[in-house]
């Protein structure tokens, strides 16, 4: 009869049984249960509050890497600024050194000399194919005067003739080089000494000496200087070599003598005008101021 009695009221017991286990456990275990709550709770809300940090972090740098940005654009943007002015005052600075150079070696030719000379540059030349004339940067302010030779040098340093001067204003002047068609110079030959008349064959480079005699043993390569014998020209100065030679069925006493002139009138760059005075000329005018 009781196994009867429970098994109808089988469920209120077991309620009954569940409750005082429930309370049991919560009376032995409520330090515990505590803990499992709190660490639930970490547990559910530490995603949440990583994300949420996260972002915020996030958040806080982009905008410090947008400040860093233009704070680095405008060291850039200086940075540029400075290296424009940087590069140039370095193209100044190898400018003055190659001008500088230039003037140095300029200096020594001009100390090689045995006359007086103006340094002077070439600022103009000649538009047409002819390449016969070039304007120079000193004039008559400077003691230029017609009909003054002009020399230059070449990268060894050896002096060559350019041609005379033709017009003269204050500040420039117009220089006509040796190749013009209209230029004669006295020539000696450097190893025979022989003498002749140089004339420019206009438009070609190569230049004619006439007046050479027959006999005369020209060598091909050997060199042309100015003879010296003019008011204009001083002697020995380097004008060309010679580089063919040949002799006229009609003329019997002479021959010509085609030379290649030193000068490359592209590449003229610096020129010297001589102040120079034959010394026959000096010494007749000496004796015109005795008399």
């Amino acid at each position: 009869m009781q196994f009867l009695y429970f098994y109808k009221n089988k469920k209120t017991f077991t309620l009954i049984i569940l409750l005082v286990i429930s309370f049991g456990l919560m009376f032995f275990n409520v330090k515990i249960s505590f803990l499992q709550i709190r660490n639930v709770l970490f547990f559910v809300v530490y995603p949440f509050e990583t994300a949420i940090s996260w972002i915020g972090n996030s958040v806080v740098k982009t905008f410090s890497s947008f400040k860093e940005i233009e704070e680095l654009e405008k060291e850039l943007s200086l940075t540029k600024e400075r290296l424009t002015k940087y590069q140039e005052f370095l193209t100044m600075y190898e400018q003055l050194l190659k001008e500088n150079e230039e003037l140095r070696k300029a200096l020594e030719v001009k100390n090689s000399f045995s006359f007086k000379s103006i340094y002077a540059k070439v600022v103009f030349r000649d538009p047409s194919f002819l390449n016969q004339t070039l304007i120079i940067n000193k004039g008559s302010v400077h003691g230029v005067k017609v009909n003054m030779s002009v020399v230059s040098y070449d990268e060894a340093g050896n002096s060559y003739l350019v041609g005379k001067t033709v017009e003269v204003s204050p500040f420039s002047s117009k220089v006509k080089v040796l190749n013009a068609s209209d230029f004669y110079l006295g020539v000696v030959f450097e190893k025979n000494r022989y003498i002749g008349i140089m004339q420019g064959s206009g438009s070609f480079n190569n230049c004619v000496v006439n007046y050479v005699p027959v006999e005369a043993p020209i060598e091909i390569g050997e060199g042309v200087l100015t003879s010296g014998e003019s008011d204009i020209f001083p002697p020995n100065i380097r004008v060309g070599k010679v580089i063919a030679s040949s002799s006229s069925m009609t003329d019997k006493f002479f021959r010509r003598v085609y030379v290649k002139p030193v000068l490359i009138y592209s590449k003229i760059k610096d020129v010297f005008v001589v102040l120079w005075q034959n010394e026959e000329e000096i010494l007749e005018k000496k004796v015109e101021y005795k008399e």
